[in-house]
């Protein structure tokens, strides 16, 4: 499969800039004419396939580049900062983001015939891999039944399926296996992720956190930092952060009431730990936000 036919197809259906949604289940486009500054994000587990021009994504201090030729993979929800740096409106950077169900992914795995187990290490939550061309053809068929609305519904879960099926066949398939996989060390830290995201605005204790995983605290500060970057606390912070800034700019709340949702109780900390991390206060970021 010709990835410029893919281009040329997601180019048709996407001429606003930015993302768009709801044309298929699990499925986003993306459009960018324009290259853009590294901004803080946090992804959810999902599979970018880039089809024209070039994105970057960074996670502390590493740096992840990925193409046409390439795709990149969330396990779990991430903290990055991210940017187009090779789009202009001639020749948009495009792409497609698929959401990764966990639950169908576990049964892709359950079906497949067992592969011998790596040993029990925990494993970066994000990763980029080649593409090839059955995979280009799984895609190509799944956009292209966006154009076809009495197909979208029968054949556009199948040839997700597929997609993740061709997935589970790649060089760093036990990267996917083994966050589904039950009672390896990353489907534990997964575990704890997504709980997290659940109750970010209550007190969060490592030592609450190490249990749901089954781990002592030592053992559960090491995986969980291999799997995410982060110490736990850091991972809690920057969540917190997120859903403020969510709530300030999109649900247009005072930031002082943003603050304490999060669980924050001082208002100056917030602010302090905003700046560090959007490089602007908050106070700043809405006056920015109004010129």
């Amino acid at each position: 499969m010709n990835l410029a036919t893919i281009a040329e197809l997601v180019d048709s259906m996407v001429q606003a800039e930015g993302m768009s949604q709801n044309l298929l289940p699990f499925t986003s486009l993306y459009r960018v004419t324009e290259p853009q500054p590294l901004t803080p994000l946090v992804y959810d587990p999902s599979i970018y396939f880039v089809v024209q021009g070039e994105k970057e994504a960074w996670l502390r201090e590493q740096r992840f580049v990925y193409n046409e030729f390439q795709y990149l993979v969330l396990t779990v929800p991430l903290p990055l900062r991210c940017r187009v740096f090779n789009a202009q409106p001639a020749k948009p950077f495009l792409a497609i983001r698929l959401d990764i169900d966990l639950t169908i992914l576990a049964e892709l795995v359950n079906q497949l015939p067992a592969h011998s187990m790596q040993a029990d290490q925990s494993d970066s939550g994000i990763f980029v891999s080649e593409s090839n061309e059955a995979l280009a053809g799984s895609i190509h068929r799944l956009i292209s039944t966006a154009q076809q609305p009495e197909q979208a519904a029968v054949l556009a879960p199948m040839y997700y399926r597929e997609i993740l099926f061709h997935l589970l066949q790649g060089t760093q398939a036990h990267l996917l296996r083994n966050f589904v996989t039950q009672d390896r060390h990353n489907n534990r830290i997964a575990q704890v992720v997504h709980y997290i995201h659940r109750h970010y605005n209550h007190a969060l204790k490592v030592e609450e956190l190490a249990d749901i995983a089954a781990m002592s605290p030592s053992t559960f500060h090491e995986h969980f930092k291999n799997v995410t970057h982060l110490s736990p606390l850091q991972y809690v912070k920057n969540i917190r952060l997120h859903h403020a800034k969510h709530q300030i700019f999109i649900e247009q709340l005072p930031v002082n009431e943003a603050a304490f949702n999060v669980g924050y109780e001082s208002p100056s900390q917030f602010s302090r730990e905003y700046k560090r991390l959007f490089g602007l206060s908050p106070v700043q970021h809405l006056r920015q936000s109004v010129i």
